[in-house]
């Protein structure tokens, strides 16, 4: 229960950093809405939608088709054991599902926020627990290179490109 705890409690203190970071004004077309005027906003808004189209349609296609070539094709940054390996097989599977629905996703992101907060979210744990095992077990440093990299890569995108759906498992529900 003290890690759940302590995840939650990491994952607090990104999201407080992150709307911080988003509301400086360093971050043009994430600060507030009030300090835009209203034309310009909606010009960042459309501009991120497109964007996160785009960028659905990337994910989508490379966890669809493209994970398995990279096993093959770069085995020590993407495969964590030689061989046939039915644990690659099920992650395979899951990825290219993940990857079809990121594709009816990104038609129109905004109604299916929780598939995007779900990409961001488990791209960044599934990431934080690989890159522990990479720095854990030397064989598997490469892993920083290759899945690694690539889970925190989508995650950042996705997150910049549909705050909304990063922030979506910690709004606060109104009553």
């Amino acid at each position: 229960m003290a890690v759940v705890e302590h995840v939650i409690g990491c994952a607090n203190e990104f999201l407080r950093f992150y709307t911080l970071w988003a509301n400086s004004g360093h971050c043009p077309g994430l600060s507030s809405r009030a300090a835009a005027p209203k034309k310009e906003g909606l010009m960042n808004e459309i501009k991120r939608l497109k964007h996160l189209k785009l960028a659905l349609r990337i994910v989508g296609v490379i966890a669809t088709f493209g994970f398995y070539p990279l096993t093959v094709f770069w085995p020590s940054g993407w495969a964590w054991s030689s061989g046939r390996s039915e644990y690659l097989e099920m992650i395979i599977a899951i990825y290219a599902t993940l990857g079809v629905f990121l594709l009816i996703a990104s038609r129109n992101p905004n109604q299916h926020l929780g598939l995007v907060s779900f990409a961001i979210w488990s791209s960044i744990v599934h990431g934080a627990v690989m890159a522990v095992q990479s720095v854990q077990n030397p064989t598997h440093v490469h892993h920083l290179y290759g899945d690694v990299s690539a889970l925190f890569i989508i995650a950042a995108v996705l997150a910049f490109l549909s705050p909304q759906a990063f922030r979506l498992p910690f709004a606060k529900r109104s009553a």
